[in-house]
């Protein structure tokens, strides 16, 4: 089994094994910015929240009026570091596959349209029924830097809820 096949396998038993506990569902959209391809996309993606970590599925486009025209989907964990009883603050750490619809622009030849990509980074968000976030994330692969910043909304709770999971 190759590493990446075990990282998988481990990120998806751990959704399996602990989705029977007092998990929490978000859902959300962001803007994206690129710094080094000066890049402008958005994403959407879900959030199964636990204790101190959630898993967030997720799908990010870039459109091709950018130099680098692309799309991933990956799956991120997010550990929380500080959980305050309105906002947290996360590591975030992302594995992703990547299509590189234009890839001809790549002069050394080292992308490929198909790609797998990991990304490190932090994050902060509210803890209520509407949840704005911001995230700056490296790409490993890449040598990139993103600026990610969205919304996400959580499924249950009244007007004044803060979600029992950041209790």
């Amino acid at each position: 089994m190759t590493t990446i096949q075990k990282i998988i396998f481990v990120l998806l038993f751990q959704l399996f094994t602990f989705s029977s506990f007092g998990q929490e569902m978000l859902a959300g959209a962001s803007g994206i910015y690129n710094f080094q391809t000066e890049s402008v996309g958005f994403g959407i993606r879900g959030e199964l929240a636990y204790d101190r970590y959630s898993i967030v599925p997720q799908f990010n486009y870039f459109p091709s009026f950018n130099k680098i025209h692309e799309y991933y989907f990956g799956v991120s964990g997010h550990y929380n570091l500080i959980n305050a009883s309105s906002w947290k603050f996360y590591g975030i750490a992302n594995l992703g596959y990547n299509r590189w619809i234009n890839n001809e622009a790549a002069p050394d030849g080292k992308g490929k349209k198909s790609n797998l990509a990991f990304e490190l980074g932090g994050g902060v968000s509210t803890n209520g029924i509407l949840n704005p976030f911001v995230e700056y994330r490296y790409n490993i692969k890449w040598r990139e830097t993103m600026l990610h910043v969205g919304l996400m909304y959580y499924f249950g709770g009244g007007s004044s809820f803060i979600c029992q999971t950041y209790q």
